[in-house]
């Protein structure tokens, strides 16, 4: 159930009229909610989830007794054997393949990702590791912990709530008061995101299915254009999604994690992980990173982490060598720049036109990256890499002045976003109170028109759904 259909708005509204106008028992209906938004999903997604968070939820109480290590290891265990049976059964199968002969049986068995799985696996892990680490009490109720982990505002495709900032809001719930100007913002959110999805991402996607279904075929001004569209493309369809889940949770009292900073006006990579997926980007960091050692084992050893930790992010995104590639390029480009910060240590002096060349050219390797991201037959992804960075062939389409136009608006757009956020608190009381009613409403008017004229009769599921 997309964000952007309606049945997803029916059961919206359901759900916010119910939690509403009851009064002591709004827990369990969150519960019943979440439960009916994933069970559209599919019986065995829910069943799936289920198990999950019972095993996740017993595990937290056992760390309280002398099992804890056994309990913490069992339950960070199946949480990523489970992950790891759905997500990478046939990509496993498929490698062994080419060495060795897979019994037919095992390729007859109907393996099918279920929705959101890497999203609450992660999750959970960081709950069980938290509460081993003794960061946080374990939840003593199921009911909280199940809101806490299924609540349909984020478990499909996150943030990733850490349960130190998720549960004590849940544990909340009962005393939630209506409150105006939340719901407004709320409300707000929604409508940027649906914009930002069908508007932009869902226009943008053909031109880049065209693009890249040429394959080799494209030339390397093609591979560039089209490296720019889908960076877009994914940039406005998971930033929506976010924005979305956002509103809804302040629609309920909750306020998630913000996601996404408009990263490509980063400098570097370490700016660009602060802005890109940024509960990832701080879960990768604090469950990955650092127990490999992160940079208290050497220089070196921190160098060999951060690589290690961005391949894995790379496969968490997908089962293919693709994404592995994907995560090395960004772990290089990591290692890369601390190896230059600490080589130019005090070199250089910060400057406007310093900053301004270093988000240019890191926009570059950005965009390349996104090459490895999308492309799905890695046998496909060296040629069309040589076409891209060796400039081989630099003839242009007939419509390439077009591309480009639409290239510098959306990036333009992206500044203003930028620029919108950096200010939201003096926007927003701007818009409250120097702005007539009439207007704000012709405003919200001809946005929910644009959104009606540019929905699609065949829907596009959200970019991250898939992971």
């Amino acid at each position: 159930m997309g964000f952007h259909t309606p049945e997803f708005f029916i059961l919206l509204v359901l759900s916010f009229a119910a939690f509403s106008l009851t009064r002591s028992k709004r827990l369990w209906v969150l519960a019943v909610f979440d439960a009916l938004f994933y069970l559209y999903a599919g019986v065995l997604d829910f069943s799936l989830l289920a198990a999950a968070s019972v095993v996740s939820y017993l595990a937290g109480l056992g760390m309280a007794t002398r099992w804890r290590k056994v309990w913490c290891v069992l339950g960070v265990g199946l949480n990523l054997l489970n992950l790891a049976f759905f997500k990478y059964y046939y990509f496993v199968l498929g490698n062994i393949s080419k060495v060795a002969a897979v019994p037919e049986r095992f390729w007859t068995l109907r393996v099918v990702l279920p929705i959101g799985i890497s999203f609450y696996t992660f999750q959970l892990v960081s709950y069980i590791v938290d509460v081993y680490k003794d960061r946080i009490e374990p939840a003593r109720s199921f009911l909280e912990f199940w809101v806490y982990i299924s609540f349909f505002g984020q478990v499909i495709a996150g943030p990733i709530m850490r349960a130190d900032v998720f549960l004590p809001q849940v544990k909340r719930t009962e005393s939630y008061q209506f409150d105006l100007d939340r719901t407004k913002k709320g409300l707000l959110l929604l409508l940027v995101g649906l914009a930002k999805k069908v508007v932009i991402a869902d226009t943008l996607a053909p031109f880049v299915d065209a693009f890249f279904s040429r394959g080799a075929g494209m030339s390397s001004v093609d591979v560039w254009v089209a490296a720019y569209l889908f960076g877009f493309q994914i940039y406005y369809d998971f930033s929506a999604y976010c924005d979305m889940a956002l509103g809804v949770g302040k629609l309920f009292g909750f306020e998630l994690t913000r996601n996404f900073n408009t990263p490509y006006v980063s400098q570097n990579p370490q700016e660009f992980w602060r802005r890109w997926h940024i509960t990832l980007s701080t879960w990768v960091r604090d469950y990955l990173y650092i127990p490999m050692g992160g940079s208290r084992k050497g220089y070196v050893r921190g160098l060999v982490a951060v690589i290690a930790a961005m391949c894995i992010s790379g496969l968490w995104h997908g089962a293919s060598w693709t994404f592995l590639l994907w995560g090395l390029y960004h772990g290089i480009l990591s290692a890369a720049h601390r190896v230059w910060k600490t080589v130019t240590a005090g070199k250089i002096r910060p400057s406007g036109l310093v900053r301004a060349l270093n988000v240019f050219g890191y926009l570059q390797l950005t965009m390349v990256g996104w090459v490895f991201f999308r492309v799905t037959d890695v046998k496909a992804l060296g040629p069309i890499l040589g076409k891209m960075l060796s400039f081989s062939d630099l003839s242009v389409g007939p419509h390439f002045a077009e591309y480009v136009a639409v290239i510098l608006v959306l990036y333009a757009l992206h500044w203003v976003e930028h620029l919108a956020l950096e200010n939201r608190g003096q926007l927003l009381r701007w818009w409250q109170e120097r702005i007539p009613s009439p207007v704000k409403g012709l405003v919200y008017a001809a946005v929910i028109l644009g959104i009606l004229l540019f929905t699609r009769p065949k829907e596009n599921a959200f970019i991250y759904f898939q992971f």
